[in-house]
């Protein structure tokens, strides 16, 4: 007899989004150590230094990631 398809499978399928995500923009140490290399920061780097640079946005949140190697002492102070 068939009858009527169900609607839950009559509507095309889609993913998830976690709107409660919090996205981190990551920056490498060989980043920073560029920074130091160009003699754009002395010995503390923090959110608003990155801001000048252009390395973040106003609202980024950051991650430092391990990637690279520092060659100087930094006191760095973000997220």
């Amino acid at each position: 007899e068939g009858g009527q398809m169900p609607l839950q499978r009559r509507v095309p399928k889609f993913g998830f989004r976690n709107f409660n995500r919090v996205e981190y923009r990551g920056l490498n140490l060989d980043t920073l150590q560029q920074l130091v290399d160009n003699k754009k920061v002395t010995d503390t780097i923090n959110l608003e230094v990155l801001r000048e640079n252009g390395l973040i946005a106003k609202n980024d949140l950051v991650k430092i990631l391990g990637r690279g190697e520092l060659k100087t002492k930094l006191n760095v102070e973000v997220h």
